[in-house]
């Protein structure tokens, strides 16, 4: 099955891209730099620790229901896709 989701001609692999998406190699709420997470060059105990260090930075945007269904969704397909 396809979990792509196309929203606004973007192209994202998990969530919904105007909150918590996977796109190409990145991890981030909607088009707010500061909670971007790069994975090129980084295993998943990497990734998975960045996102760690930044839950100050993402807690405003996990305060409703479809923004941690999204985030969510988005750490499931980073744990299939990295090792």
């Amino acid at each position: 099955m396809d979990s792509t989701h196309i929203s606004n001609l973007t192209r994202v692999d998990a969530g919904k891209d105007s909150s918590w998406h996977i796109h190409k190699d990145h991890l981030k709420y909607g088009s707010i730099q500061k909670t971007r997470v790069d994975f090129s060059g980084r295993t998943l105990e990497k990734i998975m620790q960045k996102i760690a260090d930044n839950a100050f930075i993402n807690a405003p945007y996990l305060q409703s229901e479809d923004q941690n269904r999204y985030y969510q969704e988005c750490l499931r397909w980073i744990e299939e896709n990295y090792d």
